[in-house]
């Protein structure tokens, strides 16, 4: 079953006084039905792969990573303990968009 998850929390997070994210840009993909075993139990949990161009580091990930927790726990009930995010911050020219890279 499909559940909405909202992305207003995400856009409170600024980096260089702009806004982190262009959300005409921004792809998500929920697979629920795939069966995860995290921590040797199948309790709820997820694992997420955020891609950037641009942006990511070490105090920007920590927010990001606290955000969607956050989310994670209120909308689907996974507890922070129980998901993993790998964060990606990748040249423009090797992110393909409408026929060309950005």
């Amino acid at each position: 079953m499909f559940q909405s998850i909202p992305l207003w929390p995400l856009t409170s997070l600024r980096t260089h006084r702009k806004p982190f994210l262009k959300f005409s840009y921004v792809m998500i993909l929920l697979n629920g039905s795939t069966p995860i075993v995290f921590a040797g139990t199948e309790e709820p949990a997820a694992y997420g792969e955020l891609i950037s161009i641009g942006g990511l580091g070490p105090g920007v990930n920590g927010k990001l990573s606290s955000t969607i927790a956050e989310i994670l726990q209120t909308k689907l009930q996974i507890d922070s303990s129980r998901f993993y995010i790998k964060f990606y911050d990748v040249q423009a020219s090797y992110f393909g968009y409408n026929g060309s890279t950005f």
